[in-house]
């Protein structure tokens, strides 16, 4: 062969796809980027996010939103990022709203949401289970939104959080306080007035969390002074 100019060719051994690889690849996309909806309860987002603590390390968020509202129905928040997160955090939603027509969850394809425990519980709830496509955030881009805004106006403007407990409390109170409650529903103006003890923006809107902690708000962008009380939750 060598004489004669003759060279083998080698092609790379073919590999089956796993059956897990088969199985993530074959879930559906129900939502195809089309978020609108005519009502409560029809289409919901879920999603996680981490949240560094000095204490406790990495700690997670995980969070459902109704699609029509933009308000987060579920909220479950661990050391662990886990199936019991999400199901905790889904488990909240199904407690604050009832469902009586056909319902859309749309995720990711995180292990937490194509475990058989989730899409199990899913089953019993009679939702249907909607996946973004690999590597394609857009395909859930209004909770990749409201994640944006909860680092942006809750997390970085900060420094990090003392402790689990801590983050807890903050970020309670940002999701119920705030953005449920006002940020949803319209801008903040940008003009800020000063009284003796606490921060007040001229639409009457305040947030004061828990142990003295008071952090005002401005439109789209969170004040950078943090105020709070000789306890101090950030050590």
């Amino acid at each position: 062969m060598k004489e004669l100019d003759i060279h083998s060719v080698t092609v790379n051994k073919w590999k089956a796809a796993s059956a897990s690889q088969t199985k993530v690849e074959q879930r559906p996309n129900l939502l195809k980027q089309d978020f609108s909806t005519t009502g409560l309860n029809q289409k919901w987002t879920a999603d996680m996010t981490y949240i560094q603590t000095k204490r406790n390390g990495w700690c997670y968020l995980s969070t459902i939103m109704d699609l029509h509202s933009r308000r987060i129905i579920g909220y479950s928040f661990s050391k662990k990022m886990d199936t019991d997160l999400v199901l905790k955090a889904l488990e909240s939603a199904v407690k604050n709203r009832t469902i009586t027509g056909d319902l859309i969850i749309h995720t990711d394809l995180g292990s937490q949401y194509t475990s058989d425990d989730y899409n199990q519980r899913l089953t019993e709830l009679h939702i249907r289970h909607s996946y973004s496509r690999k590597g394609c955030p857009y395909d859930n881009a209004p909770m990749e939104s409201f994640h944006a805004s909860l680092k942006k106006e809750c997390v970085y403007p900060v420094p990090v959080f003392k402790n689990y407990e801590t983050a807890a409390a903050v970020l309670f109170e940002y999701v119920h306080a705030f953005y449920n409650r006002k940020r949803v529903l319209s801008p903040v103006k940008l003009t800020l007035i000063k009284t003796k003890t606490q921060f007040f923006l001229s639409d009457q809107i305040v947030v004061i969390f828990r142990h003295g902690l008071v952090i005002s708000f401005s439109g789209n962008e969170l004040i950078r002074e943090v105020h709070y009380s000789s306890t101090n939750l950030f050590l």
